[in-house]
């Protein structure tokens, strides 16, 4: 009864086996020759057991080395046939796991271990030595970009790898297709051949999945590459193999664009829809966006969001495969090593004009920041302190990965002054990167490892792996995703010129109906709309591979950290940082502790580049832009609030940003906040219409997460770039600075109502609103500013008026080719005449505005009215005056004031308002007495002449009519006392008149420098603007003005003998 019963069990186990080796022991009819399964001819036995497994395994793989190419399928090869083999036994080992002959299921589940153990043997016998491979695989693998691996083991990993994350077991996708690889088949295979040639396996595998993923676009079967490399990666013993891998290291390829095609990871990291000046890959991303007139919103929309999530899932596959490969210790140095090779590869990305084919794409150096980013999140929240710790700013010039050594510092002017380049000490020469790279690629420490953001505790090379993702990533942002916002804004604004062109091609196309010019202009027209839907269809790529709110948020979330850490670095200018210890309940008292003032840099802080601030403005003003909705999320959690506050800090540390044009830029940040009615057309930061200043709100008055030293110090900031906004350097500079004006008055203007900041700028004017004061100096450029703009509306005006009554003579211009191009050239200086008039006109209305305001209290009015301010404003505001309500308002009357933006109303009654305001904070009569001193457009009958209209239209209230009629008394009393006076006085010795002004001296000092001798009320305005000698270009403060006493004595002896006479 044994022996029968064994019998059963071997009978059992040879038919299990037979099953699992797709073999049979039966000899088959002659009809069902060649058939499955594979009969065992030469074996020699009636039964299979342990013993014979791999007798039977070798004489089928046997007989695949006679297939002929016909017959040869990936699905039907050796690799396929022990890939299989290997699932069969791993499913019999499940069932035999449940058998209740307890003895007989250990013995089996251990034959079909080890015969699943021989299936692994094979399969790299096979791949290493061409072991029972037809000659047809074999001529296969001898092509370029080809081997076995590729050919017969890469397809099954493929199928696994696009259909799920790991490599689980699964059916079939189709007839014929490869079978994915069970669970453990190729954990198996790296540990059977850790030791014994796994490189061989490994590395053309790699470049296989390389190979796979080139040329495909997000719309292709990109999942299962980088799904299998991010598998493969898992293993620490594969991720060695890939970093010791010929062509990993991106350290010699010949330029950035070769890092992107030919580096081992450069493909996986290519995949993207940004316009590039090659093809994206296949199938074509453009596809989804032809015939847009035919699309609707939804659809682009689905087409957008499609990209989108495809972008989304190949950068987090991409973050699974760097992060697994960096927990092996011996790959991490590698794997940061190429990050920064194709960065610094890619360094010419940073110019404002490159050649694109000679640098990676947009979408490559993107997805390097957006899986840089990833690896920065553990640390990001810079509450925990867990990250400035480890920075240390040493990296830069010591680090060896990327030569920022020709990159402009924040300590710099940004006008190239050697002092400042000198400064900042230790910068490599570009000479010696390489050589410092290749230090740290070897692990050799080029730094004590005792010092901050040294390699303690998992670093890299000299420096701690978070110094070096800190640095790479803001690199990375300030390459690609930076680079590739501004992009998609000048194509925006493109886009936009050609729509309004197109649509005045369109107004103009009924005029020229039966002329030669119409063929023309309807080509023209066709070509058009051709460019306009080809921006559009970019615009919508860029829509979909940049603007996704992850990797927005990210981004905002690595600048606030990139914020405090550049504050903490400030404030340790004398001695130890105030940010020091903080912890998470103190978040924003870190920034509102930090304290600026009276410090110089370090020579840490000198080493900074200035494109982390200048990166951060821009990722905040283009979310502003694009994606309102992400700043409202980062104003609730906190994030926007210290990065506000840090600009804050930055906006008036000339010391720490010494390029005024920086300190001004970042305005911007703050300006893009204001709800959408707030902001004006002419500051030229397009915004979503859906800004409706949640933001703004809560930064700035008083939300939940508001920083408190924006409400301490928001305002002197603004001022201060206000005033510093003269000397920017640019090349544009002139015009650069009233943008930069014009958006901190729209700030103050929106905050003036908000009580605290309101308190702050009373105080501050107190402070600063004395003679040569600062706030004087905001006044008086206030001042100018709306002279310039406002005198150059009433200039262009009466032109604007000449070419409307020229069009109206005109008509539609008949139907002559000349007459059509006149017409058309009339209507575009009309259009254009329109554009500049808006322009000054806001300008002018918002200078005004902010006049009238700060008019309303007495500390913030009193500088108006100081010596050396009060006859200059007083004689701006009678010229406009005389021309709004004198004869020569006539001229200013157009067709359609809309048109321009004019609206002389308005102005009369802000005029008008500033006058009452200021006099009711002037004593002795001070601004009357301005107003009569003005000779040019001062006349008794003006005020008279404005408070009759005033009535007559009824722009004022009858309480304000009335304080300008006592106003206009006082100024005639004024008057008559002044002439009196002149005739009193007579002819002014030469000794004693003002040599500018050529007026009576009352206050004369000397300068120190020319020894000329001014009015001090004259050298006062002039040094508001100018601080220099007027007469011979040297240096000049207004303490240094030596008063002329002797002088002022016989001037006063003089005058008190012509009031006796």
């Amino acid at each position: 009864m044994a022996s029968d019963a064994q019998s059963k069990l071997a009978a059992h186990t040879s038919l299990i086996l037979c099953k699992v080796l797709d073999v049979t022991l039966t000899a088959p009819e002659p009809s069902a020759l060649g058939s499955s399964p594979f009969f065992l001819a030469d074996l020699g036995a009636t039964l299979l057991d342990a013993s014979c497994v791999e007798s039977a395994l070798t004489d089928r793989l046997s007989a695949f080395e006679d297939m002929q190419a016909a017959t040869t399928s990936t699905s039907s090869s050796p690799i396929a046939y022990l890939v299989a083999v290997y699932r069969r036994a791993l499913e019999e080992e499940r069932r035999a796991s449940n058998l209740k002959d307890k003895e007989f299921a250990e013995t089996l589940v251990k034959t079909l271990a080890e015969t699943r153990q021989y299936a692994i043997s094979y399969t790299g016998m096979v791949l290493q030595h061409s072991m029972f491979v037809p000659a047809v695989w074999q001529e296969e693998a001898k092509k370029p970009k080809s081997s076995l691996v590729s050919v017969l083991l890469l397809p099954h990993m493929l199928s696994a790898g696009s259909a799920a994350p790991g490599l689980a077991s699964m059916a079939t996708d189709a007839a014929g297709a490869p079978e994915p690889l069970p669970h453990g088949f190729f954990d198996a295979l790296c540990v059977r051949f850790a030791e014994d040639g796994l490189e061989d396996i490994v590395r053309p595998l790699l470049w296989g999945l390389n190979e796979k993923v080139q040329g495909v676009s997000p719309l292709g079967d990109f999942r299962g590459p980088t799904g299998t490399l991010a598998h493969l990666l898992e293993n620490k013993a594969i991720a060695a193999v890939m970093a010791s891998t010929e062509g990993f290291d991106a350290a010699n390829v010949r330029d950035g664009r070769a890092v992107e095609n030919e580096s081992l990871l450069g493909p996986f990291f290519k995949l993207s829809c940004l316009p590039d000046v090659f093809w994206n890959g296949q199938p074509s991303v453009t596809d989804l966006f032809v015939n847009l007139s035919n699309q609707t919103p939804a659809a682009i929309r689905a087409s957008v969001n499609l990209l989108r999530a495809a972008l989304v899932d190949a950068q987090e596959t991409l973050f699974r495969a760097v992060r697994s490969a960096l927990r092996e210790t011996t790959v991490r140095e590698s794997i940061v090593a190429w990050f920064a090779s194709a960065l610094r590869h890619n360094a010419g990305r940073a110019k404002m004009q490159f050649e694109k084919y000679l640098y990676g794409s947009h979408g490559f150096i993107v997805n390097v920041a957006a899986v840089l980013l990833k690896l920065c999140m553990p640390f990001m929240n810079p509450d925990d302190g867990k990250a400035f710790a480890r920075i240390s700013p040493a990296w830069i010039d010591g680090g060896g990965r990327v030569d920022w050594s020709e990159v402009t510092k924040l300590v710099m002017s940004g006008q190239g002054d050697d002092e400042d380049a000198s400064a900042v000490g230790g910068a490599l020469s570009p000479g010696t990167v390489s050589a410092a790279a290749a230090a740290t690629t070897q692990n050799t420490p080029t730094a004590p490892s005792d010092r901050p953001g040294t390699a303690g505790g998992g670093g890299c090379g000299s420096f701690h792996f978070i110094c070096d993702c800190f640095f790479l990533t803001g690199y990375a942002l300030h390459l690609g995703v930076v680079r590739a916002l501004n992009e998609h804004v000048d194509s925006s604004r493109d886009l936009s010129r050609r729509i309004q062109f197109l649509q005045e091609m369109e107004r103009a196309r009924p005029q020229l109906e039966g002329t030669p010019m119409a063929t023309t202009l309807d080509q023209r027209m066709s070509e058009l709309r051709g460019m306009v839907e080809d921006g559009q269809r970019v615009r919508y790529l860029y829509e979909a591979g940049l603007l996704e709110d992850g990797l927005l948020e990210s981004c905002l979330a690595y600048y606030r950290l990139v914020m405090r850490w550049l504050l903490k670095e400030a404030d340790a200018g004398d001695g130890p940082t105030a940010m020091e210890g903080v912890s998470s309940a103190a978040s924003t008292s870190a920034v509102e502790r930090a304290n600026l003032e009276g410090k110089e840099p370090t020579a840490a802080f000198k080493r900074i580049p200035d494109f982390f601030l200048e990166d951060t403005v821009e990722v905040v003003v283009n979310a502003a832009r694009f994606v309102p909705t992400v700043l409202e999320r980062a104003s609730t959690s906190g994030t926007l609030s210290d990065i506000v506050g840090c600009l804050v800090h930055f906006m008036q540390a000339r010391s720490f940003v010494r390029n005024p044009y920086l300190r001004a830029k970042c305005t911007e940040a703050l300006h893009c906040l204001l709800p959408t009615d707030d902001a004006r057309e002419t500051t030229h930061v397009e915004r979503h219409p859906a800004s409706d200043g949640t933001a703004f709100i809560s930064v700035f008055e008083g939300g939940p997460t508001g920083c408190g030293y924006v409400g301490t110090r928001l305002v002197p900031s603004l001022l201060c770039v206000f005033v510093d906004a003269e000397h920017m350097g640019t090349a544009t500079g002139f015009y650069d600075k009233w943008m930069v004006r014009l958006r901190c008055e729209e700030i103050l203007t929106r905050i003036w109502s908000v009580p605290q900041h309101r308190a702050i700028w009373i105080e501050h004017a107190r402070e600063h609103g004395k003679e040569g004061g600062s706030y004087v100096q905001v006044l008086n450029m206030l001042v100018n500013d709306a002279i310039y703009h406002l005198d150059e509306v009433l200039k262009k005006l009466p032109e604007y008026r000449d070419l409307e009554r020229q069009a109206a003579e005109f008509g539609d211009g008949g139907a002559t080719p000349n007459a059509a191009r006149e017409r058309q050239e009339l209507d575009r200086r009309i259009r254009s005449e329109e554009d500049q008039i808006r322009h000054h006109m806001s300008h002018a209305e918002a200078h005004l505005q902010a006049m009238e305001m700060t008019a309303a209290e007495r500390a913030t009015a009193a500088p108006y009215l100081l010596p050396e301010m009060c006859h200059r404003v007083a004689a701006m505001l009678n010229y406009f005056l005389a021309h709004l309500v004198g004869p020569q308002r006539k001229k200013l009357k157009v067709g359609d004031p809309t048109k321009v933006g004019f609206n002389p109303k308005g102005l009369l009654r802000v005029i008008t308002s500033i006058i009452i305001r200021l006099d009711a904070v002037s004593s002795d009569n001070v601004l009357a007495a301005g107003a009569v001193a003005d000779q040019r457009s001062y006349s008794e009958g003006l005020y008279p002449a404005c408070s009759e209209l005033l009535r007559q239209t009824g722009i004022m209230s009858e309480i304000e009519a009335v304080q300008l009629e006592a106003f206009a008394e006082r100024c005639r009393v004024i008057h008559s006392e002044t002439v009196e006076d002149e005739e009193l006085m007579g002819d002014i010795p030469d000794d004693f008149t003002d040599p500018i002004m050529a007026t009576l001296m009352r206050d004369p000092v000397i300068l120190p420098a020319s020894r000329a001798v001014l009015d001090r009320p004259t050298i006062a305005r002039h040094l508001l603007t100018d601080p220099f000698d007027p007469f011979n270009r040297q240096p000049l403060k207004l303490e240094d003005l030596i008063p002329a006493t002797e002088l002022k004595e016989r001037i006063d002896a003089w005058v008190a003998e012509k009031r006796k006479k």
